[in-house]
């Protein structure tokens, strides 16, 4: 992310322009989770226009919509870490011919494995021959589209990127109004689809414009989740940690849209606007805080692979640690100045959209919750920036196991207390972690040296 990152600190900086800081960071928000913010501004055009014309197909639309998501984050979000280490090994070592190969082979790997598992999905849920379908192509792009996002890091086009997304979103609300005129849930299927399908080919493009190929298709990159074990684990634990207590309520109090398909309108709708409050934090993250802390990262281990003198060690240590601070105080500024915005103005964003007022208190804990949410994110990423990938693994199996228990605790002592267990677990996780990174930074010199002389933990 840093490449990006460092062009889009490059536009802010240079152009002092109220538009040109706006699309720097829509750039660095879409960038980060486009494919979301896409789903939840296409959804709010067409409800606010009166695109649904039936509640019951409204309901099951976007249910279907989450399920994608939901399912599409747990499986891919389960390698990403290992795929991403595997590009970063590849850049490292300038074997810039495989990235694009290898994409290649994910894209089909991953395709044919997740469209047999949706339609094994849509055929146990009674659903039509047409609606399987159409759910399971939306699907399928859902997840080849968080695929090629991992790929974007490696190009720095984020002009390009935007485009891509906004021309999706475009076609998904025009064809929405005019397929979907009728209450039909294959029209909006269909609709919804078009535009994520034009964004996934949009970005797709720009990787094979912009990267050069040793061959068809590079299946030596599934090597990359067996070889680092620790990241596959991290993958699979935060990427179900993060829908656990969404499962949970779907299936303890949720609503039925059919057989397997089950939703919690209130909880799933609180939920998704607490995620949108902390879209300013990963911005904020890509733009300055991964930049200028990558900067002193390098710095530091090029003066221990340049075999500096160690007081020079030692200066670009501390200047390294002194802008990893900076950076989390002001995200801290930030993100925690929106979130108290956003907590006491729960009750008017509420009514402009059109939530009963019930749901304050489940917004204003969820809101908390993706506060934390978002520190615990950037802590293990540091974490893994220090390749302390054992701490990564544990930080987010507490995040799942505390995020499940706290979840069902809360959920027993009654509608007042939702949305506790998930700000709870996710204050003790981000706790952990920085415990566990902080343990990880005292030793920071003694495992890099002592590391040389033992075999790599996976």
């Amino acid at each position: 992310m840093a490449g990006i990152g460092f062009e889009l600190r490059r536009l802010t900086g240079l152009r002092s322009g109220l538009l040109s800081k706006l699309r720097a960071y829509t750039s660095a928000g879409l960038i980060s989770s486009g494919p979301w913010i896409l789903t939840a501004v296409t959804l709010a055009c067409v409800s606010l226009g009166g695109g649904f014309a039936s509640s019951q197909t409204d309901e099951l639309f976007r249910a279907l919509v989450t399920y994608g998501f939901a399912f599409s984050l747990m499986t891919v979000g389960a390698v990403q870490m290992a795929l991403t280490r595997w590009i970063a090994d590849r850049l490292y070592l300038r074997e810039y011919d495989r990235i694009l190969s290898a994409y290649l082979a994910c894209c089909s790997v991953v395709g044919v494995l997740q469209a047999l598992v949706a339609v094994a999905f849509c055929l146990f849920s009674g659903f039509e021959i047409t609606t399987t379908y159409l759910a399971t192509a939306l699907y399928t792009i859902i997840c080849l589209t968080w695929l090629a996002l991992i790929w974007l890091t490696v190009i720095r086009e984020y002009n390009q990127i935007l485009v891509s997304f906004g021309l999706g979103m475009a076609v998904s609300v025009g064809a929405m109004y005019y397929w979907g005129s009728d209450g039909d849930l294959d029209g909006y299927l269909a609709s919804y689809g078009a535009g994520q399908a034009l964004t996934f080919v949009l970005l797709t493009r720009l990787l094979v414009r912009g990267m050069r190929s040793d061959g068809p298709r590079d299946f030596s990159v599934w090597k990359s989740p067996l070889q680092y074990k620790a990241l596959l684990g991290t993958g699979i634990t935060y990427s179900l940690g993060i829908w656990v207590d969404k499962v949970i309520f779907w299936f303890q109090e949720g609503l039925e849209a059919s057989s397997l398909v089950r939703f919690h309108p209130l909880y799933d709708t609180c939920s998704f606007l607490a995620y949108v409050t902390v879209i300013p934090a990963l911005c904020i993250n890509l733009i300055h805080l991964e930049t200028s802390f990558y900067e002193r990262y390098v710095a530091y281990y090029r003066a221990i692979l340049g075999h500096q003198p160690l007081h020079v060690i030692d200066r670009e240590r501390e200047g390294m640690f002194a802008s990893l601070r900076c950076g989390i105080v002001q995200l801290l500024r930030v993100q925690g100045a929106i979130t108290a915005a956003v907590v006491v103005l729960a009750p008017i964003v509420l009514s402009v959209l059109g939530l009963p007022e019930t749901a304050v208190r489940l917004f204003r804990l969820t809101s908390l919750g993706a506060f934390f949410h978002v520190l615990l994110l950037i802590t293990i990423l540091v974490q893994l920036y220090f390749d302390l990938r054992v701490a990564a693994f544990m930080s987010a199996t507490v995040f799942l196991v505390s995020n499940a228990g706290l979840t069902l605790w809360s959920q027993a002592l009654g509608f007042d207390y939702y949305g506790l267990g998930y700000a709870s677990a996710a204050l003790v996780s981000v706790v952990t972690a920085y415990a566990l990174l902080d343990r990880g930074l005292r030793w920071l010199e003694y495992e890099t040296f002592a590391s040389q002389l033992r075999p790599k933990p996976s």
